[in-house]
């Protein structure tokens, strides 16, 4: 086992602030999320697997929550309740014990791309080796464990509107730093010319950091690759443009320009191609919210500022041709020439290999952690079968299912939290379905699920906090209390 400094250092201040009381504990585990690439401890016994503080900062929540009253109550009020906790832990057993029981069961039936790491620290990704049992059965389930947890810790703390300001307080938090690593890791590639958050970077990742694409430098900010900064900017893009137009949060606003700026320094196909498309999204709400009557001035101005930027760019089209070269080069490169790249080629042999797990395994799946893709809904089919995907796709439309209440007694705080995590829950999918390798989405998605159902528990009075409220409320009422008195003189 090797200690990251670090990371340990990273983690000891995580815990110390964690101590001053449940809003700050949750805000700062939620931020921990932002340093993917920073491990605690190696662990040598499984291939150089890493704990990175991500999941410490699942850890640190776990406990917030184990702390916070009425642990048992809370539980079972949200099973009893709750039909996406009830689906995911059911689909849990299902994954877990598939993990340990699919790789034996189909052993040298299928050819995979591994997760199993080589000596150089990374899978094997560029030849298919025959399906056995791996250290990614291992750490798959166990970084799925704890997403699961988080899930249901945020779950157990967002009992009320106050207690859900502390999850949408540390989701701000969280796009905060990794807006902050983007800006420094810009600042690194073409200011001081070296990598300023290289101290940072101790996870046995393949680190591919000093990666140019044309002459242009790509940006990873906490990352250990553009790729995967982008699938994280695609996501906080989305919650910063809900908490910003359907909330009204200025400091959103504010920060959605931010990450849009890490999205177009990336370089990464993912974000433009999933940019294009939610491009879609924000153009039919804004139009949507200027047909109610009501345009506010930061609305105009942005529709302005668009305007002025797509002139501004006719006028160098026409007037400077030279000066956009640079930039048509990477478009041309990074999105319409994509497919004829030897990465693209390499990750489509990864879709067809998994297509041919899926098939080879009957439907059932190769296990969860033995394998990879481009795509992750591939993955899921791949490693989870049939059973799997449908068990995952009843959970994920859980999440979208809306509050089912008046619109006249709908609280438009609550609402608004809701809609705002769905649009990032959307953003992580797309982005995932296009380029993920992986089954694990990320700690990131389950705290923002769990925000998402929370925000609707609370909406629909169905958390034990305002089930005891409108006891207390009841116990109050003249007329009930009344009735209890007659009911007791009878007695």
């Amino acid at each position: 086992m090797e200690v990251s400094i670090a990371g340990m250092i990273i983690a000891a201040l995580i815990a110390t602030i964690c101590m001053f009381g449940r809003r700050v504990a949750i805000i700062t585990s939620i931020c921990a999320f932002a340093f993917p690439s920073t491990a605690l401890v190696t662990l040598t016994s499984l291939g150089g697997s890493s704990i990175t503080v991500p999941q410490f900062g699942l850890v640190c929540l776990f406990i917030t929550a184990l702390s916070s009253g009425d642990l048992a109550p809370k539980i079972s009020n949200i099973f009893k309740t709750e039909a996406s906790a009830q689906i995911i832990a059911l689909f849990t057993i299902f994954a877990v014990v598939g993990a340990y029981i699919m790789p034996r069961l189909f052993t040298d039936v299928t050819e995979v791309f591994s997760l199993a790491r080589s000596s150089s620290g990374r899978g094997n990704v560029l030849s298919t080796v025959p399906l056995s049992p791996s250290s990614g059965n291992i750490t798959q389930p166990f970084y799925f464990l704890g997403n699961l947890a988080g899930f249901l810790s945020i779950l157990v703390l967002s009992q009320s509107r106050k207690t859900l300001d502390m999850v949408v307080a540390g989701l701000i938090g969280l796009v905060i730093v990794h807006t902050l690593g983007g800006a420094i890791d810009f600042v690194s590639k073409y200011g001081v010319g070296f990598d300023l958050l290289d101290f940072l970077r101790t996870a046995k990742y393949a680190m591919l950091i000093d990666v140019d694409v044309l002459s242009f430098k790509r940006i990873v900010g906490l990352y250990p690759e553009a790729s995967s900064f982008a699938y994280a900017s695609i996501a906080y893009t989305a919650l910063m443009f809900g908490f910003w137009r359907i909330m009204g949060i200025p400091l959103s606003g504010l920060l959605f320009f931010f990450v849009l700026g890490c999205l177009a320094v990336s370089t990464s196909s993912t974000a433009y191609f999933c940019l294009a498309f939610l491009a879609v999204v924000y153009t039919l709400v804004l139009i949507k919210q200027s047909t109610t009557g009501y345009v506010e001035v930061l609305s105009i101005s942005l529709a302005l500022a668009v305007l002025l930027v797509i002139i501004l760019i006719l006028a160098l089209i026409v007037f400077a041709p030279k000066l956009l070269e640079p930039y048509q080069d990477l478009i041309q490169r990074m999105v319409f020439n994509k497919a004829d790249s030897e990465s693209a080629r390499q990750r489509f042999g990864w879709n067809m290999q998994a297509v041919t797990n899926f098939m080879q395994t009957y439907g059932m799946g190769a296990g969860l952690g033995s394998l990879r893709s481009s795509s992750w809904i591939l993955t899921l089919l791949a490693e989870l079968g049939l059973i799997g995907a449908l068990s995952y796709g009843a959970f994920v439309a859980s999440l979208f299912a809306p509050a089912g209440i008046a619109k006249s007694s709908r609280d438009r705080y609550l609402a608004g939290v809701r809609l705002s995590c769905q649009i990032m829950l959307f953003a992580f999918l797309v982005a995932a379905c296009i380029s993920s390798s992986l089954f694990d989405l990320g700690g990131a998605f389950y705290i923002a699920a769990g925000c998402a159902v929370a925000a609707r528990r609370v909406e629909r009075g169905e958390t034990l906090y305002m089930q005891w409220e409108r006891g207390m409320a009841r116990s109050h009422d003249p007329e009930i209390a009344g009735r209890w008195s007659s009911a007791r003189v009878k007695s």
